[in-house]
């Protein structure tokens, strides 16, 4: 899409439908042409539009070069390039991220000891092929250098125009021992003949050890929900066995989404033991007594926190389920990570509140149990009701109506910009605020809740 600052607007000037299948790169120019974009302020946009219910489309730009004098019918692609985005950096276990103090000999950690990259030789074949200096690599954790290797194999072939791989070894030092969480990040490119832009040719990945499982990889390309069933329910079974004895689950980290529906569903996190007989779940061992509310987050793809009533201890138990029950049969969207498969032995369920059902659905349902610790952002915690916000979203005044709360307006950073109590009915000036978006807490003698605020 194209801005113009002669009519103030954009416009649609080039679109590709999408398919079931990835496919390779391909080139595309497009031109900038008329009095309407030539000019100072000119702007230009990518785009995905997905379906309703959070089909997300996935979709990758190489690279956007601007450049004159071109041709449109001039789009041969002569140069090598990474095809495919870096890896997860996972081994060939369970969980996509676990907690940074589990053990490399427990069940739950999942190291790698290599990672498969995609690339092209694109273009027509030339004499005696391309010789590429394929795996050069950086890995640091906590910004702390592991290991860097530029001294690689020089791969020379006429394979041009399809996939190939290689593979980058692991560092024998890395992810061996920690002391709180860590952030491992890496870097992986490589040069040679006709490598032509390093940017082009260089991938980054990243990897979070924290407190909390996770079974999915962080995107979501469709919603899950159980709908039309009041008390509908959702568990997933998570192997616990290698956390550690004195580890005791604190809470939730949900990725709810937004599926073109305002959610009015509050909901009780709970845990089950496995069943006595069969793979589903048992007796219930925990139900919260606060009820909670889906918040969406800020940016598709939050995953949002969600504290239990107390903490959990699960050392009598190697496997255990953990979801949450609706209270209402309005449904509720987890975001669905269809890149991602159900291990083998971990399914998730869904049920009313009389029968369970092994859920055929293929993908992970976007739900995070945390250990030991609570999260230093927790966002959302238990449902009021009894309050209401105006205008939203405001140029600057806002109004709160509740019998008696405590507020607090804070940034996204966490910095409050205005507190007080309202006894019935306060009313605030924020003009000198920034625009964005900002979340104003609330706590009456019922709980707390967090609402949305936006500023024009």
């Amino acid at each position: 899409e194209y801005w113009s600052p002669v009519t103030s607007d954009w416009t649609q000037v080039w679109g590709q439908k999408g398919s079931s299948t990835s496919g390779p790169f391909s080139s595309v120019i497009l031109p900038v042409q008329g009095a309407n974009y030539l000019q100072k302020g000119f702007r230009f946009r990518f785009a995905a539009y997905g379906a309703r219910a959070g089909a997300y489309d996935i979709w990758n730009i190489d690279y956007v070069q601007l450049d004159k004098d071109r041709n449109p019918a001039d789009t041969i692609i002569t140069e090598p390039a990474i095809a495919r985005a870096h890896p997860l950096i996972i081994g060939s276990g369970a969980y996509t991220s676990w907690p940074w103090w589990v053990s490399n000999a427990s069940s739950v950690a999942n190291r790698p000891s290599t990672l498969e990259f995609i690339y092209r030789r694109n273009g027509a074949v030339p004499s005696g092929g391309w010789s590429l200096n394929l795996g050069q690599f950086r890995w640091e954790e906590n910004g702390t250098l592991v290991q860097q290797t530029t001294a690689v194999p020089v791969i020379t072939n006429t394979q041009h125009n399809q996939d190939q791989t290689f593979n980058v070894s692991v560092p024998t030092a890395a992810m061996t021992s920690f002391s709180g969480p860590t952030r491992v990040s890496t870097k992986v490119w490589f040069d040679g003949s006709a490598a032509g832009f390093r940017s082009n040719d260089t991938v980054r990945g990243e990897l979070t050890l924290d407190n909390y499982l996770a079974l999915d990889d962080g995107t979501a390309e469709r919603a899950y929900a159980v709908q039309n069933v009041i008390g509908g329910r959702v568990a997933q079974k998570f192997k616990v066995g290698g956390l550690g004895g004195s580890d005791t689950l604190k809470g939730m980290f949900f990725n709810f989404v937004d599926a073109g529906e305002e959610y009015t569903s509050t909901f009780r996190m709970a845990v089950w033991a496995p069943a006595d007989s069969g793979d589903g779940p048992g007796n219930i061992l925990y139900m919260s007594d606060s009820l909670y509310r889906p918040f969406t987050g800020y940016y598709r793809g939050d995953m949002m926190p969600y504290e239990l009533d107390s903490s959990i201890s699960l050392n009598a138990y190697a496997e255990v389920w953990i979801g949450y029950i609706c209270t209402s049969s309005n449904p509720m969207y987890l975001g669905l990570d269809q890149e991602r498969t159900l291990p083998s032995g971990m399914p998730r369920y869904y049920g009313d509140g009389f029968n369970w059902y092994q859920s055929l659905e293929s993908g992970v349902a976007m739900m995070r149990p945390y250990f030991r610790y609570s999260p230093t952002d927790m966002i959302v915690e238990e449902l009021v009701q009894d309050f209401n916000v105006y205008p939203n979203p405001s140029s600057g005044s806002l109004s709160i109506e509740s019998p008696s709360a405590h507020y607090v307006l804070r940034t996204l950073t966490g910095a409050a910009v205005a507190a007080g109590r309202v006894e019935g009915y306060e009313h605030l000036e924020l003009h000198h605020l920034d625009a964005g978006l900002y979340i104003l807490s609330l706590r009456t003698a019922q709980g707390v809740a967090q609402v949305k605020w936006i500023k024009l």
